[in-house]
């Protein structure tokens, strides 16, 4: 039986400090300047530190039949808080051939269960990264089938963290409260722009990451409170019915959580003890060691399955299961 598999976008920050100077890893694992895409089977077995011959990519997302990954490019400055526009929202065949820029965007969220359209988001030319970005679905079906063709985006929304449903109908995302400074909760807008964002989360909540169960019937997500100092992992049914914390008893941070293909695992990042933890510095920001950590749907048997006490891992998505069955 194969193992299931998580691709990993890992991302160091090596500052020019002697601090950071002193970090004991091999080269292959710190990308200097840039980043790389490493693979992990879910149960912590598999070589994490053998990076795929890609170019510094940013959150990788399979085609449902395994052939392409949907990526972008996501550079800012930090130190102006603008998004500069060299941004943009790419695919490419799993080879690493046929790399095409599909759309000027800032974060590419996910495919259509036919592989026809993705998702993905973008910040308005020259503003600040605390503008809320739009979210739009295109039509890729033309690329993917390699014919020429004029992509026309749809709008459908304002926010953070789009999420395709499994049928392809509904799009889960972050967005702002109108009545609470600095609060995010969970919506969901049809793909076909035939209604108006709904939200389904309460007022004062702080959430992020949403995320579907292969059938469709209910979204991870994560839940942060005093002031992003604290969060679990939670999930609820679809018309926000239901919420239940996952990671109660886990010691830590948990983010960023996805469903496992087969609907029996959710995978999430948490940074690593203190003790055993690294921090990167860079100028003014500073980044901390994490892992991933595979567990069932229940919040039972949490496992650490990246084994490397030096890396931050930014992203991660797993392998589709139709691929899984046909290699």
């Amino acid at each position: 039986m194969k193992q299931a598999q998580l691709l990993l976008f890992s991302f160091i920050l090596v500052a020019c400090t002697s601090r950071a100077a002193q970090v004991t890893v091999s080269e292959d694992r710190i990308i200097r300047g840039g980043s790389g895409v490493y693979m992990v089977n879910a149960d912590g077995s598999g070589k994490s530190s053998e990076r795929l011959p890609w170019e510094s990519i940013n959150q990788p997302h399979w085609s449902p039949d395994g052939e392409w990954i949907l990526y972008d490019t996501h550079y800012s400055d930090n130190s102006k808080l603008i998004l500069p526009r060299d941004h943009g929202i790419y695919i490419v065949q799993s080879d690493g051939t046929q790399r095409k820029r599909i759309a000027d965007g800032d974060y590419a969220a996910g495919w259509s269960p036919d592989g026809t359209r993705i998702a993905y988001l973008a910040y308005d030319t020259n503003h600040s990264v605390y503008t809320q970005p739009s979210i739009y679905i295109l039509n890729v079906e033309c690329i993917v089938q390699h014919k020429e063709c004029n992509l026309q985006p749809d709008y459908l929304a304002r926010g953070y963290s789009p999420a395709l449903s499994p049928d392809g109908k509904y799009i889960a995302f972050v967005g702002e409260y109108v009545d609470a400074d600095d609060q995010h909760g969970i919506y969901v807008v049809n793909t076909d722009g035939t209604s108006e964002p709904v939200r389904l989360t309460p007022p004062r909540y702080d959430c992020s990451s949403p995320g579907w169960s292969p059938d469709g019937m209910k979204i991870v997500f994560a839940y942060y409170q005093n002031s992003s100092t604290e969060g679990n992992i939670y999930v609820m049914d679809i018309d926000g019915s239901n919420v239940a914390n996952l990671t109660k008893d886990f010691t830590g941070w948990p983010g960023s959580p996805q469903w496992s293909p087969d609907g029996n695992k959710i995978a999430f990042i948490a940074p690593l003890p203190t003790e055993v933890g690294k921090v990167y510095k860079s100028g003014d920001a500073v980044r901390y060691s994490n892992a991933v950590y595979v567990m069932d749907t229940d919040g039972t048997n949490i496992t650490r399955v990246t084994l490397h006490n030096d890396e931050v891992i930014d992203w991660f998505v797993w392998y589709p299961a139709q691929f899984k069955a046909t290699k």
